[in-house]
C-alpha cells in the first residue's frame, strides 16, 4: 500500500502550481475577513485534489494494469480513504495557519466561531469524500458529478419534505436543543456522524471495486 501512497503523491505533486495560486486566494479571503470561506475552501481542495487521484487511475484502462500489482482492491480503497482524509485535515491545518495569519493582520476572529468554522469544515470535507469516491469508482470521473449532484439535490429535498411536515414546536425544539449542547457534546456527535458515514461509503466504495470489470 505504500506504493499507492507515493503514487498519489506524486501525482499531487505534478500540480503543485495550482496549490500555490488557490492557497493565495485564500490568503486574500482572509483578509477580507472571509474566514469561513478561506478555511473550508482549502479544506476540500485538499480532499477533492486527492479523490480526483481515482480519474487518472483508471484513464485508458489504467485500471487493468494498476490491479495486476500485489495489492487487494481493498487496500486500494483504504488508501484512497485514508490520503484523502489526509489531505481534507492538511487543508483544514493550512487554512488555520492562513486564518491566523488574517487575524494578525487586523481582521479578528472569536473561538466559538473559529471552531464552528474548523468542525463545519471537517463535515464538509467528510461528507465530500463519503460521496465522491463510492461514486466514481461506481460511474467514472464523468458521471459520478452528475450522480453527486443528483444525491445532494435529492438530500436537500428530503430536507425540506421533512422541515415541511414537521409541526414548527418540533423544529423549534431540535434547534434550541442543539444550541444548548456543549462544545464537547457538538465534537462527540460530529466524530459520531462522520464515523457512520465514512463506514457505509466504505463499504459501498469497497463493494462496487469488486464487482468492477477491468
Amino acid at each position: 500500500m505504500k506504493g499507492l501512497f507515493i503514487k498519489d503523491l506524486m501525482i499531487l505533486k505534478s500540480r503543485k502550481q495550482i496549490f500555490f495560486v488557490v492557497a493565495f486566494l485564500a490568503v486574500m479571503y482572509a483578509l477580507l475577513g472571509m474566514h469561513a470561506f478561506a478555511m473550508q475552501f482549502l479544506g476540500l481542495l485538499g480532499a477533492s485534489s486527492v479523490i480526483s487521484t481515482l480519474s487518472y487511475d483508471f484513464m485508458d484502462n489504467g485500471g487493468t494494469f494498476l490491479f495486476a500489482l500485489p495489492f487487494t482492491r481493498r487496500q486500494y480503497v483504504a488508501e484512497k480513504y485514508l490520503i484523502s482524509i489526509g489531505g481534507g485535515v492538511v487543508g483544514l491545518l493550512v487554512g488555520l495557519l492562513v486564518v491566523g495569519f488574517g487575524v494578525l493582520t487586523g481582521t479578528p476572529i472569536d473561538n466559538g466561531e473559529l471552531f464552528g468554522y474548523v468542525a463545519l469544515g471537517v463535515l464538509i470535507a467528510i461528507i465530500m469524500v463519503s460521496l465522491m469516491i463510492p461514486l466514481e469508482i461506481k460511474f467514472g470521473a464523468e458521471q459520478s458529478r452528475t450522480a453527486m449532484f443528483a444525491v445532494i439535490a435529492g438530500i436537500f429535498i428530503v430536507v425540506i419534505v421533512v422541515a415541511k411536515i414537521l409541526p414548527e414546536a418540533i423544529v423549534a425544539r431540535i434547534v434550541v436543543f442543539l444550541m444548548h449542547l456543549s462544545q464537547a457534546q457538538l465534537v462527540a456527535g460530529l466524530v459520531g456522524i462522520c464515523v457512520v458515514l465514512v463506514a457505509i461509503s466504505v463499504f459501498l466504495s469497497d463493494l462496487f471495486l469488486k464487482k468492477k470489470e477491468f
